[in-house]
């Protein structure tokens, strides 16, 4: 009989769910809470409009928790969440149409209608037989990856999405601030954000160096980030780090990842993902897998808990001195992708709109392919009369 169902615990934003005719929403994540785990600082906001106990349209708006209070959020980071939240919306029956920053529900009697755009894209595969495929740059507002086909035997692809989610060094909270990296520690004088020829979007992260000066700028995340099925005990491991480098008379640059247990202070290590020698040279990609721990509790340890395992990590970018002059090291576009299951490409892979993946990972033998990519965009319209 209730006309709205509205659930919580859970601190982290998720999906929706129809319940007959009665919307559920099963958690909005946090609004005005002192917690320190990068997971709970996307939220919602849902406006629900009613006309007696029939809901007649919601919108989810997405918030952002900085310094443990909210704001409003806006452009990628809005969309990625919206998506997010979109896809794991599916199984519940409710379309959630990202559009404008809001993502849009309306009743089942409302259409949905996918608005399809279609991308041939030249790929080279290297002697290594896998090459991986940013879509960040060719995906548009509120569009998901809906299909990738390539003319190839035995070719694959394997979907991955972002879980660090703040390493393009935007600010797209709404406040009065401007140029934030809050959950980066550029705190430094030799490190801030630069809108001098980033790689894409309006800023970089930049760090700054003179021969005189021997110690190494380093910017650490200021979070965890936890692997995908940390919460279940079934982590996902398998992860790869990209990201976009510049160097003007720049020194070494090493990017290095830290591993800890999901919670507590126990670490199990640390590894050098990717090291750059000093010179100059202009914006290239990098790719890196990481290789975290395997678990150290036992499942059938009715003592032990599963927090106590590698389930997180964090980064640090390290610039070393140049051997002359004064140096730049520019960062853009960071990313721990989490890769999902692989299939095969040749027949065409399909995938549900919305959904958060923005990589795919195409392995066949070493040559030049067309690999056609299908974007998909929601759209809601009114029942015809």
């Amino acid at each position: 009989g209730a006309s709205l169902i509205v659930g919580h615990h859970p601190h982290v934003a998720q999906g929706f769910a129809w319940a007959g005719d009665t919307l559920v929403i099963h958690s909005l994540g946090n609004f005005c809470f002192d917690q320190e785990r990068l997971e709970t600082m996307l939220g919602l906001v849902t406006i629900v409009d009613m006309q007696g106990g029939a809901m007649l349209r919601a919108q989810a708006v997405p918030v952002y928790l900085e310094d443990f209070r909210p704001r409003p959020v806006s452009g990628r980071l809005a969309d990625y969440l919206l998506r997010r939240i979109g896809e794991v919306s599916l199984p519940g029956g409710v379309t959630l149409a990202p559009q404008l920053g809001r993502g849009l529900i309306r009743p089942a009697a409302v259409r949905t209608t996918a608005l399809v755009r279609a991308l041939d894209l030249a790929l080279t595969i290297p002697l290594a037989g896998s090459a991986i495929v940013d879509l960040r740059p060719l995906t548009q507002a509120g569009e998901s990856l809906a299909r990738a086909q390539m003319d190839m035997a035995g070719a694959t692809v394997t979907p991955g999405q972002d879980i660090l989610v703040h390493g393009d060094f935007e600010d797209w909270d709404v406040d009065d601030l401007t140029l934030e990296a809050a959950r980066w520690d550029s705190s430094s004088a030799k490190s801030f954000l630069c809108v001098h020829q980033p790689w894409a979007g309006a800023a970089a992260l930049c760090s700054v160096r003179a021969w005189t000066d021997s110690q190494p700028a380093v910017v650490a995340f200021r979070n965890r980030i936890r692997v995908l099925g940390d919460a279940t005990g079934e982590p996902n491991k398998n992860l790869t780090l990209l990201g976009y480098l510049r160097g003007d008379n720049a020194g070494q640059v090493t990017i290095r990842a830290t591993y800890y247990a999901s919670a507590g202070g126990a670490e199990f290590g640390d590894e050098d993902l990717f090291v750059h020698s000093a010179g100059t040279y202009g914006w290239q990609m990098f790719t890196a897998p990481l290789h975290m721990p395997d678990d150290v509790v036992d499942p059938l340890d009715a003592a032990a808990s599963e927090t106590e395992n590698p389930h997180a990590l964090r980064l640090f970018l390290r610039h070393l001195p140049p051997s002359s002059g004064a140096a730049i090291a520019r960062y853009d576009e960071l990313a721990v992708i989490s890769w999902r299951d692989t299939a095969a490409l040749q027949d065409g892979f399909v995938l549900a709109a919305p959904n958060p993946l923005e990589f795919v990972r195409i392995t066949a033998p070493p040559g030049t392919y067309t690999l056609s990519l299908r974007f998909e965009r929601l759209s809601l319209s009114a029942p015809s009369l």
